[in-house]
């Protein structure tokens, strides 16, 4: 997936000087206009100091001023960066004015406006990202701009804001460049969009029947809760939550007649629900019954830790003492839902969590090291060592009473990532005539790169069959579900996830479309074309990181799931369950998972 996560606003002018906070420009310097006395080569108030990237240049082909940055097709990585100190509490806007001459992105090209919320006294792996990225064919000046906010309630150190980009041909003209606070995105602004949503599709078709008086009266006590000074949030979020779920099916059909099936058989799913106690376990499993799902995609974490009763590798702190996965295998499979789960086996990070029987404690010559002094950290997927490990985690997951097994980081966290050592140094030099150890620039020579590019889809093609031949020798019933990457050609030549191929070791394939890519039908109808191919249940994700979940109406998850059918899905998998909003899973459960359908059996 592209991360594709994009998640705030930031909104920018030509404002130079002091920031504002009150809904003006937090970035110094925006337009661009004035070179560092320090830098010439920068703008003041930006710098670029991260490893292997040059600085932008200064074009006068600008869209006001006199002055612009400039990206060219030189396939050199280049970057202006600024740090954003005292942001507040957002949510905010960042954009920018951008325009295009003769701009062609091949395949690992791209170019991108990018945030970097970073949190005082943590990790990196913890910061969130939002970003959008600039396509050909803007070649007069248009706004690019993307919502983000924090998500985490920790305090926010800074805000990192990039300019950024790599390309073989064109050029990217960047100027105006904005964050600022985005106010439509208060709690109140929020709610009250949704609020207005449904009242609108409400009044659209009628009184269909007396659940859309009882819903109206709840509707008009929230009204009432955000016309206090100040608004009662908690009041007014729960007559929503109350509303939604007075409506009949008949009601939500009138409203989404496209977002209704009469399926006898669909994956109607949502992601995680595993909770830290029986009650916690409980409150999610209660909410995944309202939604109607039949069935559960569960995170159990990564190499460095788990939630569940391993004991191969560490429990996370907190989950010790009762048995989690256990009692909710159970009591979903009471209520009559399906369980599956994965953990991430070569989940990439730049702070590795150390609990004692830690692999990264114990085999630290498991894990990869390169010339990249910002590789993220991750155990080699062609170390047969780590391998063998791996499959041991996923016969001990077997074991357990669950419906499937989930691949998910099955994969190189980074396009450039590669363990440079012996191992790997044998392996494709016997391959390919390359040494990884003496070649002075493999990943920025494009031919040889091509080469480790196949190397590393191979390697990890071979694990998934691996995989799935060690689950199915445990537990013949147990199927295979896998988390993937949206675009097929960025899976294979990004993160080497070549799964228009090994797609055909799995059952189910899920990939992960989140935001916006939910609605591109080209990217949809070559995921189906694949799955056809390969007889693999095919189950697309709606939804996304918890701002979407803030954000979007009940219309918009209606036509969200409206086109997963349209184009021909199996299923649809909702990511994810913790801040999925109480009133979008009653509409679900009385309005496009209402029927009762049988959850898809294997193809193979």
């Amino acid at each position: 997936m592209r991360h594709y996560t994009v998640l705030f606003i930031l909104a920018l002018s030509t404002l130079w000087g002091t920031q504002v906070f009150a809904g003006g420009n937090l970035i110094q310097n925006g337009g661009l206009e004035h070179e560092s006395s320090d830098n010439r080569a920068l703008p003041d108030a930006w710098t670029q100091t991260h490893h292997q990237y040059q600085p932008l240049a200064f074009s006068p082909i600008h869209y006001s001023g006199k002055l612009s940055g400039m990206m060219v097709g030189d396939g050199v990585e280049r970057m202006w960066r600024q740090d954003v100190t005292s942001p507040g509490k957002g949510p905010w806007l960042l954009s920018a004015m951008i325009k295009t001459d003769d701009l062609f992105l091949g395949r690992g090209d791209y170019a991108t406006l990018y945030g970097h919320i970073i949190y005082k006294d943590k990790p990196y792996s913890a910061t969130t990202h939002f970003f959008v990225r600039i396509k050909p064919g803007t070649d007069d000046w248009v706004r690019v701009s993307v919502n983000g906010g924090a998500l985490s309630s920790d305090e926010i150190e800074k805000i990192q804001i990039s300019i950024l980009g790599k390309f073989s041909r064109g050029r990217v003209y960047v100027d105006d460049v904005s964050l600022t606070t985005d106010l439509s995105l208060s709690d109140k602004s929020v709610l009250a969009n949704k609020i207005d949503d449904l009242r609108t599709q409400l009044d659209r078709v009628g009184r269909v029947d007396d659940s859309v008086d009882r819903c109206l009266g709840w509707l008009d006590k929230a009204d009432a809760a955000l016309a206090q000074d100040p608004p009662d949030i908690g009041s007014a979020t729960s007559h929503w939550h109350s509303a939604a779920k007075m409506l009949s099916h008949e009601a939500w059909a009138a409203m989404y007649p496209q977002a209704m099936s009469d399926k006898t058989v669909e994956a109607q799913m949502i992601y995680h629900g595993m909770g830290r106690t029986k009650a916690g376990s409980d409150a999610y499993l209660d909410k995944i019954e309202l939604t109607g799902c039949n069935a559960v995609y569960l995170s159990f974490g990564s190499w460095m830790s788990v939630n569940y009763h391993s004991d191969l590798l560490p429990v996370e702190p907190g989950w010790e003492d009762f048995d989690a996965l256990t009692y909710f295998i159970d009591a979903a499979h009471k209520r009559g839902i399906k369980v599956f789960g994965y953990y991430a086996p070569f989940y990439g990070t730049s702070s590795p969590k150390v609990l004692p029987g830690s692999i990264y404690e114990k085999h630290p010559e498991w894990f990869a090291k390169g010339p990249d002094a910002n590789m993220p950290t991750f155990p080699d997927p062609a170390n047969p060592e780590v391998v063998a490990f791996i499959l041991e985690v996923y016969k001990e997951l077997a074991g357990y009473n669950m419906d499937g097994i989930g691949l998910d980081y099955i994969r190189y966290p980074t396009p450039n990532s590669l363990n440079y050592d012996e191992i790997n140094r044998q392996n494709i030099l016997a391959k390919y005539g390359i040494d990884i150890l003496e070649h002075e620039n493999l990943y920025g020579d494009a031919e040889a790169w091509a080469k480790i590019q196949e190397y590393r889809y191979e390697t990890v093609g071979r694990i998934i069959k691996q995989v799935r031949d060690t689950v199915k020798a445990a537990d013949p019933d147990t199927t295979i579900m896998a988390c993937l990457i949206s675009d097929l050609d960025m899976a294979r030549d990004e993160y080497a996830q070549n799964w228009a191929v090994s797609s055909k070791w799995v059952d189910y394939a899920s990939p992960m479309n989140y935001d916006d890519v939910s609605a591109d039908t080209d990217i949809l109808a070559s995921q189906l074309e694949v799955c056809r191919a390969n007889k693999a249940v095919y189950i697309p994700a709606i939804g996304g990181m918890p701002e979407l979940h803030r954000k979007w109406t009940i219309s918009q998850w209606a036509d969200r799931v409206a086109i997963q059918r349209q184009a021909g899905a199996d299923g649809i998998i909702i990511y994810r369950i913790a801040e999925f909003d109480t009133a979008v899973a009653a509409f679900f459960g009385k309005g496009p998972f209402y029927n009762d359908a049988a959850f898809p059996e294997p193809l193979k």
